[in-house]
């Protein structure tokens, strides 16, 4: 099992594979976005998306991204999630719009993606996102993940003033 960010523990793994099996679909890549693309249940959606983070690959990911208007919000946050354990850094761009997307709710899921996976050209998305947390002082916010992030990229001057902020509005 492939431990990247967001790895399936065997428990989760075995649950998903057992379930989709007797939906009828194989185990692999093509048989969860087979399971994807036929759309019969939401269950079925969301089953396969979380098997990919075992036997998905690039190839998933545009289908994946396709997932983040699902009518399911557990579908919505877990495609990032999945993306993010397939490829990583390289869609920081994809977390970042989405994190910034005032239609996609799941910023927790954004930011714990960033957080984890993100490099530097989201700084701009978070920063922004921080300061909508500064701005209504609320801290139900993915604030943890947001300073984690900022952090890590804390060699930008706006960025220690932004963080000082944001861990008094922690306290």
């Amino acid at each position: 099992m492939d431990q990247g960010p967001f790895p399936l523990i065997q428990e989760m793994s075995t649950l998903v594979k057992n379930f989709l099996v007797k939906k009828g679909y194989p185990f692999t890549e093509t048989g969860l976005l087979q399971a994807i693309k036929e759309n019969k249940s939401k269950t079925n959606v969301y089953m396969a998306v979380i098997g990919l983070r075992e036997v998905g690959t690039q190839k998933s990911v545009e289908w994946l991204k396709g997932l983040v208007n699902y009518p399911m919000d557990d579908v919505k946050s877990t495609c990032l999630l999945t993306i993010a354990h397939l490829v990583g850094v390289s869609e920081t761009p994809f977390y970042s719009a989405m994190l910034a997307d005032s239609k996609y709710k799941q910023k927790t899921y954004a930011m714990w993606v960033i957080s984890q996976v993100g490099d530097k050209s989201a700084l701009k998305a978070v920063m922004e996102y921080a300061q909508k947390i500064i701005k209504k002082r609320v801290t139900k916010y993915s604030l943890d993940q947001v300073i984690s992030y900022l952090e890590k990229n804390s060699w930008e001057s706006k960025v220690e003033e932004t963080l000082l902020k944001l861990k008094e509005i922690k306290k």
